[in-house]
């Protein structure tokens, strides 16, 4: 099964209205650009289902915008003020509601806005092997490339893409890249188009980048609930393991059905002239001692998971990696396979005696070009 793309409800202010949300960083942290960066007006990502029947609204942290929302959702809703808790988690609320309505209006935020509730898509991967990304704009045929070796190398057989407002090309151009990967069966592109929001700047203050860790949770409740088993990876971001077994299969045969794992860099140096198409398989050299470390990332059993643990870019809150089904398990992660959207990271390197060919790296990425 590949299915198309889904909908999204969400709820935003009005943009040329006063009412927006408090930004957490002092204005004297603040980096040139901070301000048009940061998503100011967005209430909820999106309004949906979730597996127990509940509607779950999900968005930014609401901070001082907290009691309007409240107030707000608790009308629309027609449901005690009790009823609307606020979950807080890092950069990310939620509000969880016993509602069977399918529709709703929104008042008193500076707009009035009919919502639909969208619909749980979790059956779509109910016993899946999935990888699931958030993308802006990256190369198709790195897509592919990603993929495919996830496909082949480690038995994934499904895709959740959440595509971040990309101006090269549209979803269903995502969905043509991905066809005809042998085993591959079920591929879903998610358009979400919000803020990613501004970095940490000069003091690297991570509060204010809402989008990601909004997508990650969006995945786990909407989506990912009956899966077997996840892994969350970017697409310049190739895990292998020591022994070359499944990452799928260590997660799900292991104590508590998550690990977490760092990485190593591939350096941009190739056989290949500069101008030829970049590809991971192009790239297996690395340095004695990398300059600057690899986050975490990590895979997960989504029935493992505590109701009150949050899927994050680097790790899962409120569980504990399984060290031993950890061991050996890097993040490959290229260089070269970059857009260079935060910093020129992608610059042609010429091979030092310092450059060492991985031949392991060299047998997890053979035939990825082919």
């Amino acid at each position: 099964m590949i299915t198309g793309e889904v909908e999204l409800s969400p709820l935003t202010l009005d943009p040329t209205g006063t009412l927006r949300r408090d930004s957490p960083r002092p204005w004297y942290l603040r980096q040139p650009g901070y301000d048009d960066a940061f998503d100011w007006h967005t209430i909820y990502y999106d309004i949906f289902r979730a597996t127990d029947g509940a509607v779950v609204l999900l968005g930014p942290s609401l901070r001082t915008l907290t009691p309007i929302v409240q107030s707000a959702t608790q009308i629309a809703f027609d449901v005690p003020r009790s009823a609307v808790a606020i979950r807080t988690l890092n950069r990310n609320a939620q509000i969880w509601l016993p509602s069977t309505l399918s529709t709703v209006v929104f008042n008193g935020l500076g707009v009035q806005t009919r919502i639909a509730v969208q619909p749980n898509c979790c059956a779509w991967f109910r016993g899946k092997r999935v990888i699931f990304v958030l993308s802006r704009n990256n190369d198709l045929q790195w897509i592919r490339d990603w993929a495919a070796f996830y496909v082949r190398k480690h038995g994934c057989n499904a895709v959740l893409f959440y595509d971040n407002a990309s101006s090269r090309y549209a979803g269903g151009d995502i969905h043509r890249a991905l066809s005809g990967i042998a085993g591959l069966d079920t591929v879903v592109v998610v358009a979400w188009p919000y803020k990613f929001g501004p970095s940490g700047g000069q003091e690297q203050q991570w509060d204010s980048d809402f989008c990601q860790y909004g997508a990650l949770e969006h995945a786990r409740h909407r989506f990912l609930g009956f899966a077997d088993a996840c892994l969350h990876a970017d697409i310049d971001e190739l895990v292998t393991t020591h022994d070359r077994s499944s990452v799928f299969d260590r997660v799900l045969n292991n104590r508590t059905g998550y690990i977490c794992y760092g990485g190593e860099w591939v350096e941009n140096v190739r056989a290949e002239p500069p101008d030829a198409q970049r590809r991971h398989a192009q790239f297996r050299y690395r340095l004695p001692r990398s300059p600057t470390p690899v986050r975490p990332k990590w895979a997960i059993v989504p029935a493992c998971c505590p109701p009150k643990s949050q899927w994050r870019v680097h790790d899962v809150a409120g569980m504990r990696s399984d060290r031993l089904a950890s061991k050996g398990v890097l993040t490959q992660h290229f260089r070269a396979i970059n857009t260079n959207w935060k910093f020129e990271r992608w610059r042609p390197e010429e091979l030092t005696p310092s450059h060492i060919l991985d031949a392991e790296l060299a047998w997890w990425l053979d035939g990825l070009n082919d």
